[in-house]
């Protein structure tokens, strides 16, 4: 059976309803609202809808992710903890880190995270940067709180490797017909 058929099932849509009737008056008043905070009218989300739609917008994001492609090809095991090499890929993760959590961001404040029709949640490629986006987060975290070494940074270092799943999304945007 098809995920798709499932989720339009009618046990499906009875859990909707379900849950939708169980929403408070005021959730139900305000499901226009981004995060439930800012309204459809608000200059923030106004703004954050402007850029996203900015034709430069994908375009910068791109640079920024083939950016970050070279510098997790420098990547390489036998680096040593203090060189230069180390600070400058270690400094460059965490600006790509915050570049890619301020996209995710400004896409989730214009478009809301996972309720409404374009939510963020409903693009699967937007999953993909938000997962990244986590692991990168993660990362980081576990490399601060942990210093000496350890199974689990090799392991979320290799996850950061998924990052350059990224560019498949305009791979596959500039080479597949739109149907």
């Amino acid at each position: 059976m098809c995920v798709i058929s499932l989720l339009q099932s009618p046990f499906c849509y009875w859990i909707r309803r379900e849950l939708h009737n169980m929403k408070p008056r005021w959730c139900k008043e305000h499901e226009s609202w981004t995060l439930y905070l800012f309204a459809p009218d608000n200059p923030v989300r106004v703004w954050c809808q402007a850029v996203i739609t900015h034709k430069l917008f994908d375009h910068v994001v791109l640079v920024f992710i083939f950016l970050n492609c070279i510098t997790i090809a420098l990547e390489r095991p036998d680096i040593q903890p203090h060189s230069s090499e180390r600070v400058f890929l270690s400094v460059s993760n965490y600006i790509f880190t915050v570049i890619f959590l301020a996209e995710m961001a400004i896409k989730v404040v214009a478009l809301g995270f996972c309720f409404g029709n374009q939510s963020y949640l409903k693009s699967s490629w937007n999953i993909l940067d938000g997962i990244l986006v986590f692991v990168s987060l993660v990362d980081i975290l576990v490399s601060l709180a942990y210093t000496g070494t350890n199974r689990i940074l090799g392991i979320l270092r290799v996850l950061r490797l998924l990052r350059t799943l990224r560019p498949l999304r305009y791979i596959v945007y500039l080479f597949v017909p739109k149907v």
